[in-house]
């Protein structure tokens, strides 16, 4: 009897051990693979801050553009209405001397 329970003792004792291998297997390929992942999380991190880098500088870069074209739009109708002006001083005293 104790040769039987021996052998069967055995036989459970190989089981465990290839379960045990078959688990640690399982648990060697998903640290694997959440190395991956956290490497690839890190690189798309990585990724996202250049663009938020780079839309930030575009950002700062159109507002500059348009502050420049509103000052010379400004300017420009500043220098439109000056020119009017002395077109309508010419016409007037141009009439003046006309009547």
């Amino acid at each position: 009897m104790a040769e039987f329970l021996a052998k069967q003792f055995s036989k459970i004792d190989k089981r465990f051990l290839q379960s045990d291998a078959s688990r640690d297997a399982r648990f060697d390929f998903l640290e694997n693979r959440l190395t991956k992942v956290e490497l690839g999380n890190e690189e798309t991190r990585h990724d996202l801050q250049g663009v938020a880098e780079g839309l930030t500088s575009l950002r700062s870069e159109m507002r500059k553009g348009f502050d420049d074209v509103r000052t010379e739009m400004r300017e420009g109708s500043q220098t439109q209405a000056k020119v009017i002006r002395d077109l309508s001083g010419r016409m007037d005293r141009w009439e003046a001397r006309s009547l």
